[in-house]
């Protein structure tokens, strides 16, 4: 029936989806260091970690906001730096 069809692709583009963001968030790990990794995903919200300020991350961190705002920047340029994420990166609009 059309409505079984409909649901079925909505589920397919749905895991599809989520397919191609693991695939993306495996290689941004590749590309970062762990704290990076960890910076990055918190400031973003990346694979639904919950969205932190650069204080709060500091400080679950146990690091400064000076160095959350350092690994910030260093990883946001590592990623520019490689053509496949840059063009995710920027659709993400960080």
């Amino acid at each position: 029936t059309p409505l079984y069809s409909s649901a079925a692709s909505d589920v397919y583009k749905r895991q599809e989806e989520e397919s191609e963001a693991a695939y993306v968030i495996g290689f941004i790990r590749k590309a970062l260091t762990e704290q990076e990794y960890v910076v990055l995903s918190h400031r973003t919200g990346l694979g639904g970690v919950d969205v932190l300020q650069g204080m709060e991350l500091a400080s679950r961190l146990g690091i400064s906001p000076q160095t959350v705002s350092l690994l910030w920047k260093k990883a946001q340029a590592k990623i520019v730096a490689i053509p496949e994420l840059k063009a995710v990166w920027e659709q993400m609009e960080c």
